[in-house]
């Protein structure tokens, strides 16, 4: 049996991405740099109204993945390191496996960043990166991955207690000013509105939003963009950024039009309303630390990329094919966050669960459903 049947039902292998051969990785002294996106619901979903709201949350999941991609190449680019030591890259995640390390210039891209995202988003959210040292023997034995494991995460939840280093960032917070309510921002609720002639007037930052919301719907899988086309520019660094299906995920459309919440309510069956559906895998931390997933780096991969593949992917794909009046706010990881016709959404929770079953061998793993009822005008910050 492979340690893929160990784990998933075979009928899933299709979820099975390419292995990354770590082996030609490996050297005396290296170093595993971590990046995580914490705040991703405040990022989403923070003051945000039911105006463009469809357009605006799937672009802010999409920029999540994106902004996680752009800063993982980032690091390679100023550590002069191929991006081929980039062991991965989902749900607002990144792991690097550098062969060399500047602590300096680790601290300096963690200060852009801050700076980006007090500037754009008030500090709202932002990426921690963190990082330790290892060597080959650490992914070679059983017991010495476990611990290097174990170390890394470490790192992560003492980065967390150090959200942008305020002793050594800039402690004034700029906003705009002689905002009324005739010139914030309808969308967002928190900036001036830059864009007064428009049809649809808003700010800057959401103007991109909804622009980037549009262009989801029209991109072709595997179309290569600048990440610069998309706002994200650090320094002079732009790079290629590969506009996947996990990037793309599903929503349902009239005309290559993304449906607004009216639509899904008018769509369901009897009472017009929207259905809400937050779901995740219950005690993954424990169930991780308690199993022989960490004893190598290889079981780790598969295991962590697989199951992000079958909530990014897999449920994606079968609402387009079956559930059409539903919409990926957020799928990757070990959760998601789906909304549509509320009949849909109900219907849909019971087909996730019993695929659920089939999926992971573990009688250990179970996944957990929240269900909201409402009129498609209470803010999505709200439900």
């Amino acid at each position: 049996m492979s340690k893929f049947e160990e784990y998933f039902n075979k009928d899933f292998i299709h979820l099975k991405e390419n292995e990354i051969d770590i082996n030609c990785l490996l050297s005396d002294n290296m170093y595993l740099i971590s990046g995580d996106f914490y705040g991703i619901q405040k990022f989403i979903f923070e003051g945000l109204t039911t105006k463009n709201a469809a357009k605006v949350l799937r672009a802010k999941s999409a920029f999540v993945q994106l902004f996680t991609s752009v800063i993982s190449k980032y690091i390679c680019s100023k550590l002069q390191i191929d991006e081929k030591c980039i062991l991965t890259q989902n749900a607002g995640k990144f792991e690097i496996l550098s062969p060399k390390m500047d602590e300096n210039i680790i601290n300096e891209i963690q200060k852009t960043v801050n700076e980006y995202f007090i500037k754009t988003f008030y500090g709202l959210s932002g990426i921690n990166i963190c990082f330790v040292s290892c060597d080959k023997n650490d992914f070679q034995e059983s017991t010495k991955y476990k611990k290097l494991r174990e170390k890394i995460a470490n790192e992560i939840e003492k980065s967390k207690f150090k959200k942008f280093d305020l002793q050594n960032q800039e402690t004034i917070l700029s906003y705009d000013e002689n905002i009324t309510n005739q010139t914030l921002c309808k969308v967002c609720n928190m900036r001036k509105v830059t864009n007064e002639k428009d049809k649809e007037p808003c700010c800057e930052v959401c103007d991109d939003f909804i622009s980037l919301g549009k262009k989801l719907t029209t991109f072709r899988i595997d179309e290569i963009i600048k990440s610069d086309s998309i706002g994200i520019k650090f320094d002079d660094f732009i790079c290629n950024l590969v506009i996947d299906e996990k990037i793309k995920s599903y929503v349902a459309k009239d005309k290559d039009e993304i449906l607004e919440f009216e639509d899904f309510s008018k769509n369901s069956q009897g009472t017009e309303a929207i259905g809400i559906l937050k779901a995740d895998v219950d005690g993954m931390g424990n169930f991780i630390k308690n199993s022989d997933i960490t004893s190598s780096f290889e079981n780790f991969d598969l295991f962590s990329k697989t199951l992000d593949n079958f909530f990014s992917l897999h449920i994606p794909r079968k609402m387009e094919k079956n559930f059409k009046n539903t919409y990926t706010v957020f799928a990757g990881g070990d959760d998601l966050f789906l909304l549509g016709s509320w009949d849909v959404i109900l219907e849909l929770a019971r087909f996730i669960e019993s695929e659920f079953k089939k999926f992971v061998k573990s009688s250990e793993l179970t996944i957990s459903f929240g269900i909201a009822m409402a009129k498609p005008s209470k803010p999505i910050s709200y439900l």
